[in-house]
């Protein structure tokens, strides 16, 4: 893997960012094999005890707007409640969907947003996401594919 690492982390911005897509698109059919469109998922919020529903489109969204490179749906703030449940223990995802949920997010984050998100981290957790049992190939392939 060492190869294939050295190789994503000295990308330029610009390929690097193609990467992170393509990462983001892995990320997105372990979400959606999990989360078809219409799903619904209820959590119960700690702090108030309302009910909350998952929005399981947010990520396909987030996705968009990081291609389009503009928060035209208001993202940002739909994403706040879900975080926040992850974070809480209010909401449990299976561990693949919530290392592509976070991976997803993490990628609007970058690139749309703004935030110093290390990239290594969005590769991460999309390749934990799939459950790749050779970083080393499912990297160098995500390179070829996105560069």
């Amino acid at each position: 893997m060492y190869e294939a690492t050295q190789q994503f982390l000295s990308l330029d911005e610009a390929k690097k960012r193609a990467a992170c897509i393509r990462l983001g698109e892995i990320a997105l059919r372990v979400w959606e094999a999990n989360f078809p469109e219409g799903c619904k998922v209820a959590y119960q919020e700690s702090v108030t005890g309302s009910t909350q529903t998952l929005d399981c489109r947010l990520p396909r969204e987030a996705l968009d707007a990081v291609r389009a490179g503009l928060d035209a749906n208001d993202i940002e703030q739909r994403y706040l409640e879900s975080i926040a449940a992850l974070e809480d223990d209010d909401l449990f995802l299976p561990e693949a969907s919530q290392f592509a949920y976070y991976a997803i997010y993490n990628v609007f984050q970058r690139y749309v947003v703004g935030r110093k998100i290390d990239e290594w981290t969005i590769a991460n957790q999309a390749l934990a996401s799939a459950g790749t049992p050779d970083l080393g190939t499912a990297l160098s392939d995500v390179l070829r594919e996105a560069v």
